[in-house]
């Protein structure tokens, strides 16, 4: 009877669920993290590459 016991804590036992839920969450914030940071890179390299353009075009020879 007490292995019957067990098993039925195990089955209502959620702490693995809700690990898993964490997991999940965790991995669509980062992966969200990535992309905002890609997009931002490639933001902030075209404002460099457009100061460059225009101090490189406005100097005096």
């Amino acid at each position: 009877m007490s292995k019957f016991v067990a098993l039925k804590k195990f089955i209502k036992d959620q702490d693995g669920a809700a690990l898993a839920e964490y997991a999940v969450a965790l991995a669509v914030v980062i992966g969200v993290s990535i992309l905002a940071l890609q997009n931002l890179g490639t933001s902030i390299s075209n404002v460099v590459q457009a100061v460059a353009d225009i101090l490189t075009n406005n100097i005096p020879a």
